[in-house]
């Protein structure tokens, strides 16, 4: 890494054309791509006959470790998994931006380059063709080419220069993460005596480190961009670079991402259990008074990132490890809690304790040697010695003071169902998975009912109208299925899939920032 540091900086100050690394030891062997591919097959909940409770949060809770998760923790939520979804099948064609925006506005018909105009849900006009080419060319910038710019290094002979504007935050992001999984340019061919260091203070450190690193007589050392393995980066580089990622589409349509100010916990039954939410979508407030208070509205939609690598052991074919029970129930749990946060619209927050006597009224059940803090009974403890202004409260008032639990809300939020139909009274929930380098899109429907039987354990028998042909499997009543839909993976260090990735994204907050009333883009 003290090498890697000096090469930028001797870059970014002598001027010259092109700066090799200098030889070092190969890094680890580069991590290999897995993803996870299991999907339930079972099922489990009340049918229309079956007024059992299930005892989810028991099943939860019972949870010790990582590989307690089985398939029974999966079908009790009845979760159905279609993979490799086209974009076209999880956001309405009219809201994608069609083939011709790949092209300059100035090369194409006015008819062509321009669409009906439509408000967006904030009031705002929705981004047209102008905007999205413009990210988008930045998105199909040479990795090396932007790399150097972020790095402020000169780019390489003939190679032309990139200015990254609106996905710089994202490139410098990118970079940190190929330093780990972009394998390209391995080559473990080069030999010391192939690179002639730049100064004599150059050659003097990396003759002592050769030596230490038993690199030198000619043997073999390694030029490329790796400093490590993908299973040891970071968990903040991926995060990072998938929120700017994000972020800088949203911004375009008047959304901004933050992380989660309250600890993401689920509610199942009567416990709260902790899930991941990286970064969360909202949309800004018009008022530029609740702007500045911090104060924002939704959230849109989530962004999930996860550091594992590995999905089962040596030997398991594909689909029965448990890492990768896990990581689906990971991804569920962070899109139900989504769905719970958008179902708190026009509702109050109700703390469990909130207006009981045993959280407003003092009280002592007696005992010898008295109440803890009693200043008549313990002569040893004086009054607190005075100070000027506001006393910060000691940890024995903090004991004794009464009132509820911390709530699971956030204050400066205002939640609202973003996007939801209004004739359907189901939600629609999005989640930006990542994995590896490579993010995916998903897509849930959530009703009132499955929230009810997350909530209770208890299933809403159905009308009977709905019951009149009974079916043998459980879940054939369909507001007690979430049936999840994925795209497949993109590789964010592939110019290809990092713009395809940019229109399925842009098509989600189009869909979900759409105005009322408007029918398409």
């Amino acid at each position: 890494m003290r090498k890697l540091l000096r090469r930028i900086k001797s870059a970014s100050t002598s001027g010259s054309s092109e700066t090799e690394l200098p030889p070092r030891e190969p890094p680890p062997p580069a991590t290999p791509l897995d993803f996870p591919v299991y999907t339930p097959t079972g099922s489990r909940t009340c049918n229309a006959g079956d007024h059992s409770k299930q005892d989810l949060a028991k099943l939860f809770t019972s949870l010790k470790k990582p590989s307690d998760v089985t398939a029974e923790h999966l079908n009790v939520l009845n979760v159905r998994v279609t993979r490799d979804v086209a974009l076209e099948e999880l956001v309405p064609r009219l809201y994608l931006p069609p083939s011709t925006w790949a092209e300059s506005p100035a090369k194409l018909p006015a008819y062509e380059s321009v669409r009906p105009e439509c408000q967006l849900s904030n009031g705002g006009k929705a981004p047209g063709h102008d905007i999205y080419y413009a990210r988008l060319q930045e998105l199909l910038f040479d990795n090396d080419a932007a790399f150097r710019r972020v790095l402020r290094q000169p780019p390489r002979p003939g190679q032309q220069p990139v200015t990254p504007a609106h996905f710089r935050k994202f490139w410098v992001s990118l970079e940190l993460m190929s330093e780990y999984w972009d394998s390209s340019l391995d080559d473990d061919t080069a030999t010391v005596k192939d690179v002639v260091p730049s100064n004599k203070d150059d050659m003097d450190a990396d003759h002592n480190d050769g030596d230490k690193n038993g690199v030198n007589g000619g043997q073999k050392s390694y030029k490329g961009r790796r400093i490590g393995t993908g299973s040891q980066m970071p968990e903040m580089y991926r995060d990072d670079t998938v929120r700017y990622f994000v972020e800088t589409i949203a911004w375009a349509f008047g959304c901004q991402v933050t992380t989660p100010r309250v600890p993401p916990r689920l509610t199942v039954q009567n416990c709260l259990l902790p899930v991941r939410h990286n970064s969360l979508v909202y949309r800004s407030p018009t008022d530029r008074q609740r702007a500045r208070q911090g104060i924002v509205e939704g959230p849109v939609l989530a962004i999930q990132c996860r550091p594992d690598t590995t999905f089962r052991a040596e030997g398991q074919a594909a689909g029965e490890g448990w890492a990768e029970k896990l990581d689906l129930l990971r991804e569920v749990g962070g899109m139900l809690l989504l769905a719970q946060q958008r179902a708190r619209e026009g509702r109050e927050e109700s703390c469990a304790g909130d207006g009981k006597w045993w959280t407003t009224r003092p009280r002592w059940g007696g005992g010898p040697g008295g109440e803890v803090g009693n200043q008549a009974e313990n002569s040893d403890e004086g009054p607190p010695p005075a100070k000027r202004g506001k006393r910060k409260e000691n940890a024995l008032e903090s004991y004794k003071a009464l009132h509820p639990p911390a709530g699971t809300w956030d204050k400066k939020v205002t939640y609202l169902r973003i996007g939801k139909d209004p004739n359907s009274e189901s939600d629609t929930i999005f989640l930006i998975s990542s994995l590896n380098h490579h993010i995916s899109i998903l897509h849930l429907l959530v009703r009132p009912t499955y929230l009810h039987y997350l909530a209770t354990g208890t299933a809403i028998p159905p009308p009977a109208t709905e019951t009149a042909t009974p079916h043998p499997d459980a879940t054939a009543w369909p507001p007690y299925v979430l049936e999840l839909r994925r795209s497949r993976w993109f590789d964010l260090l592939k110019p290809e899939d990092r713009t395809e990735a940019m229109r399925g994204v842009w098509g989600v907050m189009a869909w979900l920032m759409r105005g009322g009333g408007e029918k398409g883009m």
